[in-house]
């Protein structure tokens, strides 16, 4: 036995407990993966049908990144509950390979319902490129009319493609991902807790044992 089965081993209550918890939680699996597909799935046809895409007001482009971040964390949940409960599944190439999927799973919960928001937030910062890149060719080939002619007015086109310029490096910070910066690395965090959590009670098991 490993240091947790063991433990629980000796204390049935404990270990009786464990087990009617267990079977609780893994009831509810089938209804939840199905609960979960269904939600991922509105998230993604909600997006298909966004009207307006406004790269300058990214907050309302952001709501569904917190649903989709907590469905990954649900997997890195479930993955840390059958650590604690069942350490012995980590000890068997089919509970490993589980186990190694999850990770996969949550990242792909989250990013995968946002793809197609963030393939429309390509398409609008290419055309705000585009515009704006047209607009700064015309007015630079109208400040070279007015010093090569020689007439006034060189000094207002010159601030206008400087205000062009400045708008077209403002686009080009925008970002086209549909998550406020901190979401990724939240979740990225989490994942870290079953890793350590694996790490320590296989420390504990070859200290013990």
């Amino acid at each position: 036995f490993d240091l947790l089965g063991a433990f629980l081993l000796a204390d049935p209550a404990s270990y009786a407990s464990m087990i009617l918890f267990s079977f609780a939680f893994y009831s509810f699996a089938g209804p939840w993966i199905v609960r979960t597909i269904r939600l991922l799935r509105q998230v993604d046809r909600l997006h298909h049908r966004a009207v307006h895409i406004d790269l300058l007001n990214p907050e309302p482009l952001h709501a569904f990144s917190s649903v989709t971040s907590l469905v990954g964390f649900s997997f890195v949940a479930i993955m840390t509950f059958s650590m604690i409960t069942d350490p012995a599944t980590q000890q068997t190439a089919a509970g490993l390979a589980l186990t190694a999927s999850l990770p996969a799973f949550a990242f792909a919960s989250f990013i995968l319902p946002l793809w197609g928001m963030h393939r429309r937030l390509q398409a609008e910062k290419a055309r705000l490129t585009a515009e704006v890149g047209r607009r700064i060719e015309v007015t630079t080939a109208r400040l070279y009319a007015h010093v090569d002619e020689d007439r006034a007015g060189a000094t207002e086109q010159r601030d206008r493609l400087l205000a062009l310029v400045a708008t077209r490096d403002l686009i080009d910070k925008l970002g086209t991902w549909p998550w406020r910066p901190e979401t990724p690395r939240w979740l990225i965090s989490a994942l870290v807790i079953p890793i350590a959590l694996w790490g320590v009670t296989r420390l504990l098991e070859r200290a013990v044992f």
